[in-house]
């Protein structure tokens, strides 16, 4: 959806930024479930680089849950898993002007609340 997308000039720091752990590292097809959204967020940041260990998060030696759960606040790709919330995170929408975010958080809102809708329009 066009209307969700970051501006140029914030789209150019994120896509230059860390390859690993930021900008557009998957495509969400609308025909996807909730579900595999999820995988491919979940698969996407464990092959991320771990901050400080210059390192794949699945080659570092700690594995265990509580680590990937530090690891999710590090990545910050359009998409991610937010575990403050818990919630998945649309990251875009904090970019467009001020006087423009009510409006665009609104319609992002009704879309997800409609699945029929959204699986109509092309993500």
């Amino acid at each position: 959806m066009d209307e969700f997308k970051m501006g140029p000039d914030r789209r150019d720091i994120w896509d230059n930024t860390d390859s690993s752990r930021c900008g557009q590292p998957f495509e969400v097809s609308h025909n996807m479930t909730p579900f595999e959204v999820v995988e491919m967020v979940a698969g996407h940041a464990a092959r991320a680089y771990h901050i400080g260990l210059n390192s794949p998060f699945l080659k570092t030696d700690d594995l265990s849950f509580e680590a990937f759960m530090y690891h999710l606040t590090t990545i910050f790709t359009d998409v991610r898993l937010n575990i403050k919330g818990p919630s998945v995170e649309l990251r875009t929408i904090d970019s467009v002007p001020f006087d423009q975010f009510e409006s665009k958080w609104l319609r992002f809102i009704s879309l997800i609340e409609d699945w029929d809708v959204l699986k109509g329009e092309k993500l």
